[in-house]
């Protein structure tokens, strides 16, 4: 009678471990939710139009700046979009249908169109031999057929504010890294160090050497500088990419702040100008 009691008491104690578990899953399987959508309005809020299913040119145009090896599979997620400068009262009007109410196709960027240049927020996932890893979340993307970029990775450097052999050691360790990760997409290094006041707070690599010396002028390399403090760009064809804040992470997940997305967005507005018009 007592084995039974014991026996029932610990099946009882297992059952309401597994419904504890239970509740506590569902808890923030729910909260995530909640949040999840709560992000969302707020995206719709600030004019970004969810894009699904995620059009293949689309995905294709974003895969490229992080492919690297033929043999890694990339998938676009949480993709969001909206036009890069606020449209004016006079490109309202003459829409006749809202940004949200067209179609991808529709929106496809024209400069001097009423959608013109189109900012893109999205996250990348490897999913390379049935495993599945984020290599990029919250990345904000500014797509415009007017851009003609060469191949480049613009990443800034760890500050150098410190000194010692410890302090240089740590430095040549992250540029190394960073170099080793360029080297994954096909990028070299391009040396800049003839414009100290640039060399010293980023690093370039590139894929055409000759293009990127020509296309990133030293006017355009210290306005890119100033314009992209502490921001990593990459660029190709008629795109670039900004990647900055942590808080951005996983954007369609969880609430990440909107002030630091209006911030990046408000950079890579700035980001434009110099790639387009320096």
């Amino acid at each position: 009678m007592r084995e039974t009691d014991v026996s029932s008491s610990s099946a009882l104690i297992a059952l309401s471990i597994i419904v504890l578990f239970a509740a506590i899953v569902a808890a923030v399987l729910i909260g995530e939710r909640r949040e999840r959508a709560a992000w969302r309005q707020r995206l719709a809020d600030l004019g970004w139009v969810p894009v699904a299913p995620v059009p293949p040119e689309l995905s294709a145009r974003i895969a490229r700046l992080y492919q690297g090896s033929s043999d890694r599979r990339l998938r676009i997620e949480h993709v969001f979009e909206r036009p890069l400068q606020e449209p004016s009262l006079n490109e309202r009007s003459f829409t006749e249908r809202s940004f949200a109410e067209r179609s991808f196709a529709e929106r496809s960027p024209i400069d001097g169109s009423p959608s013109g240049p189109r900012a893109v927020l999205f996250d990348v996932v490897d999913t390379t031999g049935g495993e599945t890893s984020t290599t990029a979340s919250g990345v904000l993307g500014v797509i415009a057929p007017s851009l003609e970029l060469p191949d480049f990775l613009l990443a800034p450097r760890l500050p150098s504010g410190t000194t010692g052999a410890l302090a240089t050691t740590v430095l040549n360790v992250a540029d190394r890294l960073i170099e080793c990760a360029a080297g994954w997409t096909g990028l070299v290094r391009v040396g800049f160090e003839e414009i100290a006041e640039f060399d010293q707070r980023y690093i370039v690599f590139g894929r055409d050497e000759a293009r990127v010396r020509q296309f990133l002028t030293p006017a355009r390399l210290l306005g890119l500088g100033d314009a992209a403090a502490g921001i990593r760009l990459r660029a190709g064809g008629d795109m670039v990419t900004l990647e900055r804040d942590p808080s951005l992470a996983h954007a369609a997940h969880r609430a990440a702040p909107s002030d630091a997305l209006e911030a990046l967005l408000a950079d890579a507005r700035r980001i434009y100008d110099w790639l387009h018009h320096a």
